[in-house]
């Protein structure tokens, strides 16, 4: 694996086209028993995602989702903090893209753990939705989706998807502020996890006149 490594961190383009294509093959291949050694390796995944040269981009892009779906439970949580690291603002676009993909696909793998963060995630996936750049607002709605469907609380799955588009549609906050007020909470599992959530996720979205208005 340090080789494999070496040659990820390298300067020779075909070598780490290479290494990552490997990397991406390793999964299949060796099954859970090559977790321990894929972990480390996800920083510098995440980092080639903005590799100068474009097929060992798409290397690193295979080689971190493939990665990203291999995860057990556990392995997922370990993961989460590098994913959350890797889609700040100074990280290049194709990093904090290469980390929602990601951040997306460990979602299917290990619900509950994701779940448990969701009042991380939530203010983070709505600060992405804005980013400049357009594959990553796209991707952000894609983890926000896979993510924002763990909130495990019946009362207010219906209103997930308006919760996650208000975002991208400030003009709507007050009628999904509207439609929260509307709703009457009954489920006592997942209750306090998910009102959390709403919280944090309106006032992300919110303004003077929405949200923050609305004392939530």
């Amino acid at each position: 694996m340090e080789s494999l490594r070496a040659s990820i961190e390298g300067s020779d383009a075909d070598a780490r086209e290479s290494a990552l294509l490997a990397v991406s093959q390793l999964p299949a291949s060796a099954g859970r028993a090559a977790e321990p050694y894929l972990l480390p390796l996800v920083p510098a995944l995440l980092d080639r995602a903005a590799d100068k040269a474009g097929p060992a981009r798409d290397a690193a892009a295979a080689a971190s989702v493939a990665v990203a779906r291999s995860l057990c439970p556990h392995a997922a949580e370990m993961v989460l903090p590098v994913l959350f690291a890797h889609t700040d603002a100074a990280k290049k676009w194709q990093v904090r893209e290469a980390a929602l993909r990601m951040l997306a696909a460990v979602s299917e793998v290990a619900p509950r753990q994701v779940a448990a963060l969701l009042p991380e995630i939530v203010p983070l996936i709505a600060t992405l939705m804005v980013d400049p750049r357009e594959q990553v607002k796209a991707a952000a709605v894609d983890a926000g989706v896979a993510s924002y469907h763990l909130v495990g609380n019946r009362d207010i799955e219906h209103l997930v998807d308006d919760l996650l588009h208000c975002v991208a549609r400030p003009e709507e906050v007050s009628d999904v502020v509207g439609k929260l007020s509307a709703t009457t909470f009954v489920q006592v599992g997942g209750a306090a996890g998910g009102a959390g959530v709403v919280r944090a996720r309106v006032r992300a979205g919110g303004g003077p006149g929405g949200a923050r208005g609305a004392g939530l």
